[in-house]
């Protein structure tokens, strides 16, 4: 399997959504939430996510966060 550059978010999205047919959104309101959820096919939809605090979070699920 190929790996896309993580450090181009909007080509790797935009080649998910060629590759799937599907129509692609970027997350900002409900309204295009439910625009993207009335469509025919399958969707894919761009959310920011902010991994600085995974580690933190791990620990808190885990004694060992590398476990």
């Amino acid at each position: 399997m190929a790996r896309t550059d993580p450090t181009e978010p909007v080509r790797s999205a935009q080649r998910i959504v060629d590759v799937l047919s599907a129509q692609g959104v970027q997350y900002a309101f409900t309204a295009t939430l439910r625009r993207a959820l009335a469509e025919e096919g399958p969707s894919l939809i761009d959310v920011p996510v902010d991994y600085s605090r995974n580690t933190d979070l791990a620990a808190q699920l885990h004694d060992d966060p590398f476990e």
